[in-house]
């Protein structure tokens, strides 16, 4: 009995330095979890000229695929007219007279091309919120005789004349042709060239003010350079 006493001290102390050990243990694995939870994330901060920078890619790219999307815009079309006068006339002398009028119709229409607007061509400035397109000007993209809205006067004779005025498909078809200059002609007025920017700037910014809300849900001006 003597010398279990002893030998049962040693495994008590034995079996407190592990328990306290253990405890230990526990404790730090415990606290390590909470510091671990109790850590805040650590999350990127962008400083102002950053993230005036990353708005202005993002901007750029929106504006890029809506380019890209739409490739081409009529921003006018205009109506044309036309009037010929045929004259099969004798001389000057009323009674001699026979001629003929036809009033033509057709239409014209100024197109802009976005398919060829590049990176470099797109200015904005977040500060003050302002977007800058360069662009070229609209083109005159199609003019053509609308053939079915062709009147055709009565023929208009002298006392001494008689009969219609008639013309063959050549004589019809050389005279369409000529119509048809003329019209193209009138779309490079200045008076229509001008109408055709101011439709193509006005156009270009009510489609990009949208494109831009958008893609920041705020409004900015958008102007639009044409050469």
């Amino acid at each position: 009995m003597k010398m279990l006493n002893p030998l049962l001290k040693k495994l008590k102390r034995v079996t407190f330095i592990i328990l306290f050990l253990g405890m230990g243990a526990g404790a730090f694995t415990i606290g390590y979890k909470l510091t671990s939870f109790s850590k805040p994330s650590e999350t990127a901060v962008l400083n102002p000229e950053e993230s005036y920078e990353r708005i202005a890619f993002d901007l750029k790219e929106s504006i890029l695929e809506e380019a890209e999307e739409k490739r081409e815009l009529i921003v006018l079309e205009v109506g044309l007219k036309e009037k010929v006068t045929i004259d099969e006339s004798w001389g000057d002398l009323t009674i001699f007279k026979k001629i003929k009028n036809i009033e033509y119709f057709g239409s014209g229409t100024f197109a802009i091309s976005l398919s060829n607007l590049q990176e470099e061509a797109i200015t904005i400035d977040s500060y003050g919120k302002i977007i800058t397109l360069t662009l070229s000007k609209p083109v005159i993209k199609e003019c053509f005789i609308q053939e079915e809205k062709t009147l055709y006067e009565s023929t208009e004779n002298g006392l001494l004349r008689f009969g219609e005025i008639t013309l063959t498909s050549e004589d019809s078809s050389i005279l369409r042709q000529k119509v048809l200059g003329r019209m193209n002609n009138k779309l490079y007025s200045p008076e229509l060239q001008e109408q055709a920017q101011i439709a193509a700037e006005n156009t270009l910014k009510e489609i990009f003010k949208w494109v831009v809300l958008g893609a920041t849900g705020e409004d900015y001006l958008v102007e639009i350079n044409l050469y």
